[in-house]
């Protein structure tokens, strides 16, 4: 098996062990290794920035993730020219997806 435009085949288990747990993960963007930083991060300074959002909404793009979220949808029924394959093999596809989009629109924008 070779991956379109990759020089050396893919093994496969390069290819499981590439695709194992998701391809996606969430992790924090701050230090929260004390009371003090969680009490900011979390409660209850995530209530100072909801009530600012609440007020202008134009902040949500400046203080949460939503200007740089894409959502990838299907039912499942042509995944990569695979034919009816269902959902679950979907979520094989849809991360690396959402990820191309976001650097086409990062590199757009």
């Amino acid at each position: 098996m070779t991956a379109v435009g990759v020089n050396s085949p893919a093994t496969e288990a390069e290819v499981f062990a590439a695709h194992e747990g998701g391809k996606l993960s969430v992790g924090v963007t701050t230090d929260l290794n004390d009371s003090r930083a969680l009490s900011i991060a979390y409660t209850p300074g995530v209530a100072m920035v909801s009530e600012a959002i609440a007020k202008d909404p134009a902040l949500a793009l400046r203080y949460t993730w939503a200007g740089r979220l894409v959502a990838v949808v299907t039912d499942g029924t042509a995944v990569l020219g695979l034919g009816d394959v269902a959902r679950p093999c979907s979520a094989t596809v849809a991360p690396v997806l959402a990820y191309r989009s976001r650097t086409r629109l990062s590199l757009v924008a």
